[in-house]
């Protein structure tokens, strides 16, 4: 098949391989966690060893009337909880395709953000991080 362009619209975001049909925005980063190997006496760096790689991001939502948030969804623990807290996997699928873009093993939520105003939708946000990824192109 001849590659193409992806829209957001052409996206599905599963979290714990459940649908999340309400999310409006996904951003992720990965970090490769290289860092620089300075020599005795050194400015400026002579290798870059690898180092852990992470990956953070944040996805934005519609929030839903009494569907519990992201604690009613399983995607964070309750306050109660949060000592035995479990990863969440978070993946993208083509709509088109059902081909996986990015899959995210072992997550966690670090915060998440609410916001509404009189005259607007309830939307939600939350960052995450994740130990490991894979792409499109390695899966």
């Amino acid at each position: 098949m001849k590659a193409s362009t992806l829209a957001g619209a052409g996206l599905k975001i599963f979290i714990n391989n459940r649908i999340l049909g309400v999310c409006t925005a996904f951003e992720w980063e990965a970090d490769g966690g290289r860092r620089p190997i300075f020599g005795l006496d050194q400015v400026i760096a002579f290798e870059l060893a690898p180092g852990a790689s992470t990956i953070t991001g944040r996805i934005e939502y519609l929030r839903l009337r009494l569907d519990g948030g992201l604690e009613g969804r399983g995607i964070a623990a309750p306050d109660k909880q949060i000592l035995s807290e479990k990863y969440i996997s978070i993946i993208l699928v083509d709509r088109l395709t059902d081909a996986v873009v990015l899959k995210i093993d072992n997550a966690a939520v670090n915060n998440q953000r609410g916001n509404v105003t009189s005259r607007s939708l309830f939307k939600g946000s939350f960052t995450f991080t994740g130990i490991g990824f894979s792409t499109d192109n390695n899966i």
